[in-house]
């Protein structure tokens, strides 16, 4: 999540109806040396959702990804996915 998201969710209060899906696609920097294979300048695809109890939420934003994946032709042979808690 992002600290806009959060400050946008927070400002609103209880106006907005849960659960709240949200996506965008930013370009973004990151704030290192450019390496092989890793520039500076990409673009990256969030998604969040905010309202439920669970894993239900992850395992829908999984399900989203994974599906693009596959509509785009990529296979796991192509792309991994890595999950992480923090």
């Amino acid at each position: 999540m992002t600290p806009s998201l959060a400050r946008m969710v927070l400002s609103k209060k209880r106006g907005l109806p849960l659960p709240l899906k949200w996506f965008s696609f930013p370009q973004c920097w990151r704030y290192e040396r450019m390496t092989r294979g890793r520039r500076r300048e990409h673009y990256q695809w969030n998604m969040d959702v905010w309202g439920v109890e669970g894993i239900s939420a992850e395992a829908e934003l999984l399900s989203a990804i994974t599906s693009f994946f596959k509509n785009v032709g990529l296979t796991g042979e192509d792309v991994g996915i890595k999950v992480n808690s923090r």
